[in-house]
């Protein structure tokens, strides 16, 4: 099973294309009940099991390898858990192994230890916590790896996002988070003059990290 309801953002972004879950999920609850995917989702004494995880991971992994390097890793809503889950795996990685690994031709930014990423920064809009239990351990340690987390308040997923259910929250699974809030809903921010006040933040954030400096 899994949330089968379509946003208009992502209708647009989709442009008539097929959408698909970065994964697939089975929520079995305390008491059983006929609630939609979201609300067993919302109950914290639900026991959420994610499925082919080092599959989906390993996609994404051969995808970065591939067709890198990249700068920017940008995740929305369900993709920030899987780049969660992406960072946890690869910090327990030798990335030594790499050069073993079908890793493209293309590849030109190497690993010198498991804690840095095949990229600089991660930007996280209405991100969400790990919830499958037997994840939670890739970040018993925070990681150093720079991210950014934007927030809107009127999410309806905002608390949920933001509480750990028993575990750290998402912020807290690494070293040093820079974190805005807006007053909007699920989406990217698009309301002046906020909007474009953490547009320009972000955009400093990852000159920071990558280098050089924007154009006047």
């Amino acid at each position: 099973e899994g949330e089968p309801i379509v946003s208009d953002m992502e209708k647009k972004l989709a442009k008539g294309a097929q959408l698909k879950n970065w994964y697939m999920d089975t929520i079995t609850e305390e008491t059983p009940t006929d609630k939609p995917n979201r609300e067993k989702q919302f109950d914290p004494k639900s026991r959420v099991e994610y499925h082919k995880i080092p599959e989906k991971v390993q996609k994404l992994k051969d995808l970065i390898f591939e067709e890198g390097p990249f700068d920017v890793l940008v995740a929305f809503s369900q993709g920030c858990i899987m780049t969660h889950l992406l960072i946890g795996h690869l910090r327990k990685e030798d990335p030594s192994m790499q050069a073993a690994s079908k890793a493209s031709k293309r590849w030109h930014f190497t690993r010198n230890k498991p804690e840095e990423m095949p990229w600089r920064v991660s930007v996280f809009f209405n991100g969400m916590h790990i919830r499958d239990k037997d994840y939670m351990d890739l970040f018993d340690t925070p990681s150093p790896h720079p991210t950014v987390h934007v927030f809107g308040r009127a999410d309806e997923f905002y608390d949920y996002g933001r509480d750990g259910f028993g575990y750290k929250p998402q912020e807290e699974y690494y070293v040093d988070p820079v974190i805005f809030t807006h007053s909007e809903g699920h989406a990217f921010p698009t309301q002046p003059p906020r909007a474009r006040e953490i547009y320009d933040r972000v955009a400093a954030e990852i000159w920071r990290h990558c280098g050089g400096r924007p154009s006047a």
